[in-house]
């Protein structure tokens, strides 16, 4: 997951900003960034298996599961269709390409357990997942007359993107090591039964991140038209929009909190309470996700991505840091709390030092008082 970021490198936002901002160069943006995603895939693949070798030297299973999930990142060369119909607000198309792929694979995956399958097959079936999602993507911009042929790559339009998404490259590392690295540490300090109870923890935690993303993937075309047409339109539905994150944050996270034991019982069973104290922490860090999601929004927009960058990497030295403090006393429930107070500090506590982010952290503070007003006027 961590090193699968090489094949994005840090476009994504820019390609969506850009196709609102000049629809007319569409398909040499595609273009362009269709063959940058592809070359960062075959990047992800070796670096992805010579990491983990390192790791396991002697896992070979392990070693080849990594090797055949890495190698779905090339399918993933086809999301910069996913992120032509985001900035045309057209998100119906993506959810159904990738929808349907993802149902029919599920249900192979319910076959693959009832049937007692080796771990390996549950690899083919995440790379199967992707590479059909890839299909379907090219066949919704097939059917609502577009054309991949007409896609051109040029240097200078990859110097371009490569130049300003450097900086999110590098913020996306970050944030799936203070995402993703106190599973890792877990496994290294404690051991595997403990990565087990908080990835359990976690599933139920991080499924809820897909309302957020749902909304800024929808928000995001409309508020970069909004910052270049009328500046204190921007800043009402910015507001808005941490109102909505905040809201849907805690109505997450007050209800999970004191339901933890019943629905980790329910899920999991009985062996699994001890993920219960894990998911009632990192529950909360639901409200910081939408927050960081839509600071990021709003750093790009404004073409501030050296700060998205700061922000990010201090957030992944302070995880890293808590992380060895707390893990070796408090394991699976000192790695929630050194994930949730390192979302804090960098969604938050690190914009107060750029003064052109201080009125964000300020627009966070007043939406933790104002949820509920959320309808845009």
């Amino acid at each position: 997951a961590i090193i699968s970021l090489l094949s994005t490198l840090g476009l994504e936002q820019i390609i969506i900003r850009d196709l609102v901002k000049e629809p007319s160069a569409k398909n040499v943006t595609l273009g362009t960034s269709f063959v940058l995603k592809l070359s960062g895939s075959f990047f992800s693949i070796v670096f992805s298996i010579i990491i983990v070798s390192l790791m396991r030297p002697s896992e070979y299973l392990t070693i080849f599961i990594v090797g055949i999930i890495a190698t779905g990142t090339l399918f993933q060369s086809s999301d910069v269709i996913d992120l032509f119909f985001k900035s045309q607000v057209a998100s119906k198309y993506p959810v159904l390409s990738k929808s349907i792929p993802f149902i029919i694979i599920n249900f192979f995956k319910i076959y693959l357990i009832l049937n007692n399958a080796p771990l390996i097959a549950f690899a083919w079936a995440a790379m199967a997942e992707v590479a059909f999602g890839a299909l379907g993507l090219m066949i919704a911009y097939r059917l609502t007359k577009n054309d991949i042929k007409e896609w051109k790559f040029t240097y200078k339009r990859a110097k371009e993107l490569l130049t300003e998404s450097w900086p999110l490259l590098l913020s996306g590392i970050a944030v799936l090591i203070y995402m993703k690295i106190d599973q890792i540490m877990l496994g290294q300090i404690v051991g595997d039964t403990s990565v087990g109870h908080y990835s359990a923890a976690l599933k139920l935690s991080e499924v809820w991140y897909t309302i957020p993303i749902a909304i800024m993937n929808s928000a995001t075309p409309i508020i970069t038209k909004t910052y270049t047409a009328d500046l204190n339109q921007y800043n009402k539905r910015i507001q808005k929009l941490f109102n909505l994150m905040t809201l849907i944050g805690l109505t997450l996270a007050i209800p999970t909190t004191f339901l933890a034991p019943l629905i980790i019982q329910i899920i999991y069973g009985n062996e699994y309470l001890i993920s219960a104290s894990i998911l009632s922490i990192h529950i909360w860090s639901s409200i910081f996700v939408g927050w960081g999601l839509l600071k990021d929004m709003i750093l790009v927009t404004q073409s501030l991505v050296k700060i998205v960058l700061v922000t990010t990497v201090v957030g992944a030295i302070c995880n890293v840091l808590l992380n060895l403090v707390l893990i070796p006393n408090y394991y699976g429930v000192g790695a929630a709390w050194a994930t949730l107070i390192s979302q804090v500090i960098s969604v938050s506590i690190v914009l107060l030092f750029f003064k052109q982010t201080i009125i964000l952290t300020k627009m966070q503070i007043k939406s933790l008082f104002k949820f509920y007003d959320v309808i845009p006027k």
